[in-house]
């Protein structure tokens, strides 16, 4: 993210320049909404336009380590287990998809283990 203002390179959690001082205006990402293709802010919950409930982040909008880490969790759920534990006070909301996909890991694992 850059300054407006002087296009200075700022972090995502700033509220203010380094450089010039300018309050920083955030701007909510867009995505698409699954059901009638329309921009919609990320953090909408039900689609403004067709007024269906939005699906939640998908893996397609994770980065390539967290894509990384949402995979170990779920082939060895003990270390989903570990990683959420690393980042639930970071960022909430990968740790909480790295502790659904652990969850499903060891669901699959367990039925694995009863059929074979």
């Amino acid at each position: 993210m850059y300054c407006k203002n002087c296009g200075n390179k700022l972090d995502s959690e700033t509220n203010y320049c380094d450089k010039c001082g300018k309050k920083v205006e955030k701007e909510e990402q867009k995505v698409y909404c699954t059901y009638c293709g329309k921009k919609i802010n990320e953090s909408d919950v039900i689609c403004p336009f067709c007024l269906k409930k939005v699906k939640s982040k998908s893996l397609i909008n994770f980065d390539f380590q967290t894509k990384i880490l949402l995979i170990l969790s779920f082939l060895v759920p003990f270390m989903g287990l570990i990683f959420y534990v690393i980042l639930k006070d970071k960022n909430n909301e990968e740790a909480k998809e790295i502790f659904n996909y652990t969850l499903y890991g060891f669901i699959f694992w367990l039925f694995f283990k009863i059929i074979f």
